[in-house]
C-alpha cells in the first residue's frame, strides 16, 4: 500500500515531459495521479532498447510496467489493485490517469512519434485504444511532420484529459486539436491555424 503522504510526492511528476529537444535524460519511476486523488499509478521504466527506433542492435528486455493503486478511506492509504506491462519498450513520455483509473500513455522515450503514440488501458490493464501516427494522419500529413534523429515532433505542449475525462486532447504540429475517445478510439480533429513555430514540449 502507499500512504496518503505519497500524493504530494506524486504530484511533482504530473504533466512532466522527459524530453527536451532531441536530448533525453534517463527515465525513472513516475507517479501520476488522477484529478480526484482516487487512483495513483507507478510507472516503472523498461530496458528494451533494442525495440526502439534506431537502436535495433542493442539488447532487448522487459517493457515498462504500470502498477495501479486505489485510495482506501478506511486505512487512509493506497492499495494495489493491478500491475501490467505497457507497450513502451523503455518508458512513455507522458502519462494521464482518469478519475475511474484508466491510464493513458503518450509517445515513447527517445522515440516521440514512433510506435504506439497513444495507448489507453483500463484500471486492470486491458487495452482500450492503441494508435500509431498512421492511424491519425494521412501519408501527406505524416511527411510534413518535423523530424530529428530519433523523433517525429507531431504534437505541442502536454496532452490532457477532456472535462468529462472520456477522451484525450492533444494539440498537434498544425495547431489542430485532436480528441481520441478512450471507449472506442473515435478520432475527432478540430483544425487550428498553423503559426509556423516549432512545437516544444
Amino acid at each position: 500500500m502507499i500512504r496518503l503522504d505519497r500524493i504530494l510526492f506524486a504530484a511533482l511528476f504530473l504533466n512532466t515531459s522527459i524530453a527536451v529537444s532531441d536530448k533525453w535524460v534517463s527515465p525513472s519511476e513516475i507517479f501520476p495521479i488522477s484529478s480526484n486523488g482516487q487512483y495513483l499509478a507507478k510507472i516503472k521504466p523498461g530496458n528494451s532498447l533494442g525495440d526502439t527506433f534506431g537502436f535495433s542492435e542493442l539488447p532487448k528486455g522487459v517493457y515498462a510496467t504500470a502498477t495501479i493503486y486505489k485510495y482506501d478511506f478506511g486505512s487512509d492509504s493506497y492499495k494495489k489493485i493491478s500491475e501490467f506491462p505497457l507497450k513502451n519498450p523503455v518508458a512513455p513520455v507522458e502519462v494521464l490517469v482518469s478519475k475511474d483509473g484508466r491510464v493513458v500513455t503518450i509517445d515513447n522515450w527517445h522515440n516521440v512519434g514512433y510506435g504506439k503514440v497513444i495507448v489507453a488501458y483500463d484500471a486492470i490493464g486491458n487495452v482500450l485504444v492503441e494508435m500509431e501516427l498512421s492511424d491519425i494522419y494521412s501519408v501527406d500529413k505524416l511527411e510534413k511532420i518535423q523530424q530529428s534523429v530519433s523523433s517525429k515532433w507531431w504534437r505541442c505542449d502536454s496532452p490532457k484529459l477532456s472535462e468529462d475525462e472520456q477522451s484525450v486532447e492533444i494539440v498537434d504540429y498544425m495547431q489542430s486539436t485532436i480528441s481520441i475517445y478512450m471507449t472506442d478510439g473515435e478520432l475527432k480533429i478540430e483544425k487550428g491555424e498553423p503559426n509556423g513555430q516549432k512545437c516544444d514540449f
